[in-house]
């Protein structure tokens, strides 16, 4: 799933996510917390694919991407999130308007090259 937000550079893709404190919960959790807020999913089964550290934003971040099921499909975004998609990272290669962020992300944890 990529996510485009209603802040920032609204033209570009982005994974969803968000920030989460390791003393009050799992990054599993994080994510399931995050994708619910976002939108709408419940997740099924979470699964760690990858974990890289960037300095996109000035700051160095810890980036962990899972792949997870769903328990519902129907999407409800949320006010932060402009528009919402289901996409298969293997249809991604060459595109110019998704975030690097993302796309190291996806490259980092699948072992695949996206734009060469």
């Amino acid at each position: 799933m990529l996510i485009r937000h209603t802040y920032g550079d609204r033209t570009l893709w982005n994974i969803p996510g968000g920030g989460y404190k390791p003393t009050q919960e799992t990054p599993e959790q994080a994510i399931e917390r995050e994708t619910k807020e976002e939108v709408g999913l419940t997740l099924d089964t979470v699964e760690k694919v990858g974990e890289y550290y960037s300095d996109n934003e000035g700051k160095r971040d810890a980036v962990i991407l899972f792949k997870a099921t769903v328990k519902n499909a129907d999407l409800k975004i949320s006010g932060e999130i402009a528009e919402a998609i289901w996409i298969d990272y293997k249809t991604l290669t060459g595109r110019t308007d998704v975030a690097k962020v993302t796309v190291q992300a996806i490259e980092d944890s699948f072992g695949i090259v996206l734009n060469p």
